[in-house]
């Protein structure tokens, strides 16, 4: 769930909270950087638990219309393909997301509106009355395309979901949803009719808890060095930017170019390319429209002097950026 872009992601952003902050204190940040980091998970099982309760909604819904003083003959007998939906039964079984619901106090009792408002879109769609329609039994394959289908064109896309986790944690952004939105998707794709509520939730997950600590611990480092090293970095960059004050310059631009600094010269083992590379399109994501030109021409100049004054060793074969 925890990759090198979104440590990059979350270090920038505490960064930039950390040169707003005139009171910083560097621990307390490194802190709120960890704490972002580990709520991408708590994120992901919120979303598995919405998908899970839009289900349940729908069942108990249903089971209240039986209940009617005049129950209509829709009523009595209603189409359950929705809610009998066999994948959403295997999520629900899941013991490592049961376990992680209740550590996370998850309960939607009191966002029932939000519930009722993504699935009253979910049934004006296409999708929805064309499984509905369909009269076969259900078919597991034919259920998993369909929660697959749903979630990528409904839940990915969902505004009302999007501010509601916004206003739930404050580290939780839409470039976070959009992160666990991709996770969900490929644990619905790992999802089979002989999985066991044993199994993992991210079956081709290959990434360990050591591999996650290795990438935490990056951020760390990235955070701590970055700070060090920032007036260092600021006058390479004041040195390249010609007749332009580092003052006008926006501070996210200068906080990723003191990043990729730091990584050019601080982490060995990183390639100089994949470094540029990685700080363009994060600029692209959360900078202004000229920032990705800027962050390129500028960091490139900067790579090729500091490897020419041996300012930069990389170790491994493939690590020197090519001329």
């Amino acid at each position: 769930m925890i990759n090198r872009r979104t440590c990059r992601i979350k270090t920038m952003q505490t960064l930039f909270a950390y040169y707003e902050d005139e009171k910083a204190d560097i621990n307390n940040y490194e802190q709120k950087l960890i704490q972002s980091l580990d709520a991408l998970e708590e994120l992901y099982i919120w979303q598995l638990s919405f998908l899970v309760n839009i289900f349940d909604f729908e069942s108990k819904r249903i089971e209240e219309a039986k209940n009617k003083f005049l129950p209509t003959e829709e009523d009595l007998h209603p189409n359950t393909k929705f809610i009998n939906n066999a994948v959403i039964a295997k999520i629900s079984q899941n013991k490592e997301f049961c376990m992680k619901e209740k550590l996370y106090h998850i309960s939607w009792v009191e966002n029932e509106e939000v519930v009722r408002a993504v699935l009253n879109s979910i049934k004006k769609s296409k999708l929805y009355i064309t499984y509905m329609n369909n009269k076969t039994d259900n078919e597991f394959n034919k259920d998993k395309t369909f929660i697959r289908k749903l979630f990528s064109e409904i839940f990915i896309n969902s505004s009302v979901l999007i501010q509601f986790y916004e206003e739930k944690n404050i580290y939780w952004t839409v470039y976070d949803y959009d992160n666990v939105s991709f996770d969900i998707i490929k644990t619905l794709k790992s999802i089979t009719e002989n999985s066991s509520p044993d199994d993992p939730l991210q079956l081709n997950d290959l990434k360990t808890e050591k591999d996650e600590l290795k990438d935490k611990n990056f951020a760390k480092e990235l955070f701590y060095k970055t700070i060090i090293h920032g007036d260092a970095c600021t006058q390479i960059i004041n040195s390249y930017t010609n007749n332009w004050d580092v003052d006008r310059i926006a501070l996210l631009d200068i906080i990723l170019c003191r990043m990729a600094i730091t990584e050019f010269t601080q982490f060995p083992s990183i390639p100089v390319n994949a470094t540029i590379s990685e700080y363009i399109e994060i600029s692209k994501l959360f900078s202004t429209p000229k920032s990705s030109s800027f962050i390129n021409g500028i960091l490139d100049k900067i790579a090729t002097d500091l490897e020419y004054k041996g300012e930069i060793i990389k170790k491994g074969r493939g690590l020197i950026k090519n001329s």
